[in-house]
Parts: structure tokens; C-alpha cells; sequence
């Protein structure tokens, strides 16, 4: 006879090929119970499915206590009030502001000067808050031999691209994902060569390297919640990385700059130069003005007729850019910001060559 237990009744468990008498200890899922067992001085704890277990019935004076009429009763009395019983099952939810959840495979990239244009296979482990999760890389060890675990902004995070078909060849100038050094690197195909062997030149790095066909894919980008295969990049698009144009003074107003932002270089204008070695910069293409430390800008250059061309700062000028109201000036140098309604107006007055 299979009945439910509750914590505290006197049991016979059949454990270890025999029965013994146990105290029920814990109630578990899927039928089980944890039962206690003492002998020879020692204390025991086991897991029991119900079908092995009974309740405990001594023998006294020639019948068995209590009566089987008497625990089949209480056994009914058990079963109907528990038919009554209400049970609520709460799922789990996701954060709101968590996109991803635990144990969902993602590919995770970072800012780190040496990781710039990678994305690495990730898995995450959970959502920290904040616009964070704690991810684990299956192909990155730790000095100890274990998966590296570490805090990745939300941001960083993107789920795995999808599996394409197989491409029989890659074309010249093909921006494609060439497996290394455990992740997935951002390049061009910037020669073909013999027997499905590829040259990739990385821009970041300005670095050409070989790669298999096996160890390349079609490069895919995550844009608003959708993937979309890179286009091929025409040789118009292409050009070599620029000489080093980082500078140890401070940037003037209204100079061009090339920001780093969302794993690339954006070409900006200083219109404000902020304390601490900060800068707000104005970009034209999406009107947008955010700040950035200095170590985040580089010099603007052109490449023009095969030559690299610095952009020269401007004076003694006034430009009308259309924008929210804004309000900056220059600690260093006569100049400011008027603003006009939805424009505003900058004007320099002193701003050295």
C-alpha cells in the first residue's frame, strides 16, 4: 500500500536489500523522502522513494499496532484532505532588464586594448543587475585550468549568431569572422591564395594573417534585435591604418577627432574641453554629443591620393550646428557656445594652429 509521509512518522524503509526502521527526516520531490536510521551507536540519512517505504507497525500481544483497518482510514482521511489542497506554482521571471538569461549561449566581446574586434562563445552563468552578467568561456582558462568567468556589460553581450550554409569560397575584400586564439575576430579578405587559404587583414591591429576556410565565416552583424550579413566591402572602402596620432597635449575646440565607440573609430568634433582630461564630442551623422577621455581619441586623418592627411583645427569660425539646446565653452581659450532654441552656435575666437 503506497501512502504519503510526513516529517516525523516511524517508518520501515527497505534499504540495503532488508527493512529498517527510519524516522522520516525530510519530505523531497518526485516521490522521495529523506529517511534517518540509528544503529550500533551511529546515525544514518538516506533517500527512499515512496514505493519502499511503509509505516512502522510493532507487534504486540499476538496482532500488529496499529490495526491496517486503523491506517487505512487515516490513510483515506489524508488523501481526501489533500485532494483539497490548493497548490500555486511561481515561475521564475527574467529580470526586465535582462535580456539574456542563465545557461543562454552568447558571444561577448570587450574593450580591452588587445581584444578590440573579437568576440568570443560565452555562457552565462547569471544576471548580476546593472546592465551586467556574470558569463563563463568554455575556450578561455584560467592559470588554474578552469572556464574563465567574468562581469560582461549588457552591451557586450549579443546571443550566437546563426549557423549558415556552408560558402564553397570567399571573395576579395569579404568581411568575414576568422577563428583565433579562442574567439572570433573581426577582418577583410585582403588576398586569395592556394588551396582554400585565405590572407585577413585586421584593421584594428593592422595586422595580415593566414587562415583556413574551415576557420573563417561569414561575417554577420546584430542590429536591432535582427542578424544581417555584412555586404561585400568594396576596395573603395578599404585603406590602410593610419600612423600612430595620438598626441600628449590637450585638444582644442572645434578640432576633429576619431572616437573609439562601439568597438570602432567615429569621426567627431571637440565642442567642449572638460576638466580631468575629458571631452565632449559632437558627431555630425547622428547628432549626437557624448564625452570621452583623452586616451579614447586619436587625431582625424584622411587618406587622400595615397597619402594620410591630418585634418588642421579651425579659427576663427562659427559654425550652426541643428540640435538640442547646448551649453559648453572652452576653459583655455576665448571661446563659447550660444544657444538659439533648437541650435546653437559655436565661435571661436583663439584657437592655436
Amino acid at each position: 500500500m503506497n501512502r504519503y509521509f510526513k516529517a516525523g512518522d516511524s517508518v520501515d524503509a527497505y534499504w540495503e536489500n532488508s527493512w529498517r526502521k527510519g524516522i522520516v527526516r525530510d519530505i523531497l520531490e518526485n516521490s522521495k523522502y529523506v529517511v534517518g536510521f540509528e544503529g550500533n551507536g551511529e546515525k544514518e540519512e538516506s533517500e527512499i522513494e515512496q514505493c519502499n517505504l511503509r509505516l512502522h507497525r510493532e507487534w504486540d500481544d499476538g496482532s500488529c499496532v496499529p490495526p491496517l483497518t486503523e491506517l487505512t482510514k487515516s490513510s483515506k482521511e489524508k488523501d481526501d484532505k489533500s485532494r483539497k489542497v490548493k497548490v500555486k506554482i511561481v515561475f521564475g521571471k527574467r529580470p526586465k532588464d535582462a535580456k539574456f538569461q542563465k545557461d543562454d549561449k552568447v558571444e561577448v566581446t570587450s574593450d580591452k586594448e588587445d581584444f578590440r574586434g573579437s568576440w568570443f562563445c560565452a555562457v552565462v552563468v547569471k544576471y548580476i543587475g546593472n546592465d551586467k552578467y556574470l558569463v563563463e568561456y568554455p575556450t578561455l582558462k584560467t592559470e588554474g585550468g578552469m572556464p574563465l568567468r567574468e562581469e560582461a556589460k549588457a552591451h557586450q553581450v549579443r546571443p550566437c549568431p546563426p549557423e549558415l550554409s556552408c560558402v564553397a569560397s570567399f571573395c576579395l575584400h569579404e568581411v568575414v569572422d576568422a577563428w583565433y586564439n579562442g574567439g572570433w575576430w573581426v577582418g577583410v579578405i585582403s588576398r586569395i591564395l592556394t588551396g582554400s587559404t585565405y590572407a585577413v587583414y585586421f584593421s584594428l591591429t593592422n595586422e595580415e594573417l593566414e587562415f583556413d576556410h574551415s576557420n573563417l565565416r561569414l561575417h554577420q552583424d546584430w542590429m536591432n534585435g535582427k542578424w544581417i550579413i555584412a555586404s561585400e566591402a568594396y576596395a573603395s572602402y578599404i585603406r590602410p591604418h593610419p600612423p600612430h596620432a595620438r598626441c600628449s597635449y590637450r585638444y582644442e575646440l572645434l578640432e576633429n577627432v576619431d572616437a573609439w565607440y562601439n568597438d570602432g573609430w567615429w569621426i567627431g568634433q571637440i565642442i567642449e574641453v572638460l576638466t580631468g582630461w575629458r571631452y565632449a564630442v559632437y558627431f555630425r551623422t547622428t547628432k549626437e554629443v557624448l564625452e570621452f577621455e583623452h586616451d579614447d581619441l586619436r587625431l582625424h586623418q584622411e587618406w587622400i591620393n595615397g597619402k594620410w592627411v591630418t585634418a588642421s583645427r579651425m579659427k576663427n569660425i562659427s559654425m550652426l550646428y541643428s540640435e538640442d539646446s547646448y551649453s559648453a565653452h572652452n576653459h583655455q581659450n576665448e571661446s563659447h557656445i550660444s544657444c538659439y532654441g533648437s541650435l546653437f552656435r559655436i565661435t571661436i575666437t583663439n584657437a592655436c594652429l
